[in-house]
């Protein structure tokens, strides 16, 4: 169907992407709440990376106008991603938005980031807030992130100003295809564990694209960790934080060193842009950044898009799983 005959409730223009490698149940309240946006994608697409024996809670999609599965045996977010953008591309889809099988969006997630879109024609990416969903705060974390106002960053140096989460954003197809994609090393399911939303912002500012934060685009964050599970979470935050900012420091030199003070001091104070219910601590999260950043330090990049080098990296860096010390 081209865009000359989309039902006026369609954005022709944006398509969804949602990964998923275990299939928790929750992907299917995830794929509902896409698909009862208003307006809607043009396409709502899922790049199942689980295995053949898991519990699978989205046969009831399969075959619906506008939904496309897509089975494949890659590992990891970032590749997750780029499969489904790809897919978004090849069906005509100029925006694609993001977000992860434990969350919930707005009714008007993607007309928000298609307001976002039109007040420039730099802005390259958008990323809305993620807020939690109600649990109890003795118990555990549901990671979160506020967006307070409409927010438009130009240049590297402005990068602390804007951190976002994956689990909302939205990324113009034209730009993603500039950065040759998400960097396979950075994400869940990879090397790095995290840090591929975080890498998206250095790399499209350092192109000089825009970034924008919108209020409007939110969605509803549904995963809960104890604190036991949240130590290797912290862990593998840190590690990607780590490496994206050693490979932005490379890529920019000193243009990279003010986004990074902005972080130290964030260190400094124990003020966390991410909500994670509590403040981890600091020697523990320094000792994980660096671990990152030396692994950021000598890996190779592409200087053109910005990857680090090989595409599918080795399988000896996995995330760490090591608790508070």
């Amino acid at each position: 169907m081209d865009s000359a005959s989309q039902p006026p409730d369609i954005l022709p223009q944006i398509a969804v992407v949602i990964c998923t490698a275990h299939r928790p149940a929750s992907v299917a309240d995830t794929v509902r709440s896409v698909l009862a946006t208003r307006p809607a994608a043009s396409r709502v697409i899922v790049v199942d990376q689980a295995d053949a024996d898991t519990a699978d809670p989205l046969t009831e999609f399969d075959g619906r106008p506008g939904f496309v599965r897509i089975r494949h045996a890659a590992v990891g977010l970032s590749r997750g991603r780029n499969l489904g953008t790809a897919a978004g591309e090849a069906a005509g889809a100029r925006i694609v938005a993001y977000t992860d099988d434990d969350c919930v969006v707005h009714p008007s997630w993607l007309s928000g980031f298609s307001a976002a879109f039109a007040g420039a024609d730099d802005i390259a990416a958008v990323f809305g807030a993620v807020q939690a969903a109600p649990y109890d705060r003795t118990t555990g974390i549901i990671p979160a992130y506020e967006v307070r106002k409409a927010t438009v960053l130009r240049g590297l140096a402005n990068k602390a100003r804007a951190e976002g989460i994956g689990a909302c954003m939205a990324v113009r197809v034209d730009a993603w295809r500039r950065l040759d994609g998400f960097d396979d090393w950075l994400g869940a399911g990879a090397p790095l564990a995290s840090g591929e939303d975080t890498d998206l912002i250095v790399r499209l500012l350092h192109m000089g694209f825009a970034v924008a934060e919108t209020p409007v685009a939110k969605v509803i964050h549904h995963g809960f960790r104890d604190w036991p599970s949240c130590r290797p979470l912290v862990a593998g935050y840190m590690r990607g934080i780590g490496a994206v900012n050693a490979k932005m420091v490379r890529l920019a030199g000193l243009a990279g060193l003010a986004p990074l003070a902005t972080l130290g001091g964030r260190w400094l104070t124990g003020q966390p842009v991410v909500d994670l219910n509590h403040v981890p601590p600091r020697w523990f999260r320094l000792r994980r950044f660096l671990e990152g950043a030396a692994t950021g330090w000598r890996l190779p990049i592409d200087r053109r898009s910005g990857r680090f080098f090989p595409v599918h990296g080795p399988t000896d860096l996995t995330p760490s799983t090591t608790g508070y010390g």
